[in-house]
């Protein structure tokens, strides 16, 4: 008998979708911890556990542990040669790539509309209206029939094409291996310098890896003047000091960026997003890492978590497993 430990607020969450997979896998014993403790007494039976941010001090407990699934996609924090050495899969999913999607189309509009900078004018008396001047409004940019370039190609990436196929765009996709075509995507390249070159717009899709890390630099940033940057996926793929220069610099005609350099945490609760004043320039939108965060985002990632939890059960493996040479 397979026991399925899981390490997650979805467990509660969504009690609904839990009871659907205990009924239909009655073989199966599917267990809870609530908190630490709990999950170091229970996981040493576990053959499989649900668990975003697993420490080897625990899974050194877990000596049938065959799986970690990740109940989301980024997997850059794992400690990738304790899983290796150990034999362990480890699986991860995208069922919250159309949220974090919406969430990037949803920033750039309020970026290129100027939605936050007006909103906060507009309470001081400000109305970006000038009726002495010839030229009496202050304008915004559409995203309609602009160029775009979507750095990675994958759940998030994808959705963020299609949906922006509604504003007729011209989407260019960036990633390693360019070999079949993909949907909604008008192009592919490997080349990076392409990449930042074609895009009106350039939304940061990518996994971060040790080869990822600072895709965007104080070295290419200048092929991003005049130009938008969204960033929904890790903050390091965008060096932070090239993320201020691209702002101080006037590089850069608008930034939104969803996640970060610096994170609170119990010691620090408030925290600044980076060690630069960024969040102190009218181009740019800031969002607190929370793409994923819709009751239908967290929705998603469970239901994707039951679908790899069901492949393994009926298989012996999931259906989508993270390569652990490659860290994504």
């Amino acid at each position: 008998m397979k026991k399925i430990l899981f390490y997650t607020h979805l467990y509660e969450d969504f009690p609904e979708i839990i009871e659907d997979i205990k009924s239909k896998y009655t073989e199966a014993e599917f267990l809870y911890a609530k908190n630490e403790e709990e999950l170091k007494n229970k996981i040493a039976k576990a053959d499989a556990v649900v668990w975003g941010h697993p420490k080897e001090n625990i899974l050194d407990l877990a000596k049938n542990l065959e799986v970690v699934f990740i109940p989301f996609t980024g997997v850059n924090r794992l400690p990738f040669e304790y899983l290796k050495n150990n034999n362990i899969m480890v699986s991860n999913n995208h069922g919250n790539g159309i949220i974090v999607a919406e969430r990037a189309v949803a920033l750039s509009l309020a970026v290129m509309g100027r939605v936050v900078e007006f909103h906060n004018d507009m309470k001081e008396g400000e109305w970006h209206r000038r009726y002495q001047s010839k030229n009496p409004f202050d304008l915004w940019t559409s995203l309609q029939n602009k160029n775009v370039t979507i750095l990675g190609t994958g759940g998030i990436g994808k959705n963020i094409a299609r949906l922006l196929k509604g504003f007729n765009c011209k989407i260019m996709g960036y990633k390693k291996n360019v070999i079949n075509p993909i949907e909604n995507f008008d192009f592919l390249t490997d080349d990076l310098i392409m990449a930042l070159n074609f895009g009106d717009i350039i939304y940061v899709a990518l996994p971060l890896t040790e080869k990822t890390k600072s895709t965007i630099n104080l070295e290419n940033i200048e092929l991003l003047r005049d130009k938008f940057l969204i960033n929904v996926a890790r903050g390091e793929i965008v060096e932070e000091k090239a993320l201020y220069k691209g702002l101080n610099d006037g590089i850069l005609k608008g930034a939104a960026i969803d996640s970060w350099y610096n994170y609170p945490n119990a010691e620090k609760p408030y925290e600044l997003p980076s060690k630069y004043n960024v969040h102190r320039f009218k181009n740019i939108v800031i969002s607190p890492h929370a793409a994923s965060h819709s009751f239908e985002g967290k929705k998603y990632q469970l239901e994707y978590t039951i679908e790899n939890i069901e492949y393994y059960l009926d298989n012996g493996k999931p259906k989508y497993v993270v390569n652990l040479e490659e860290k994504y």
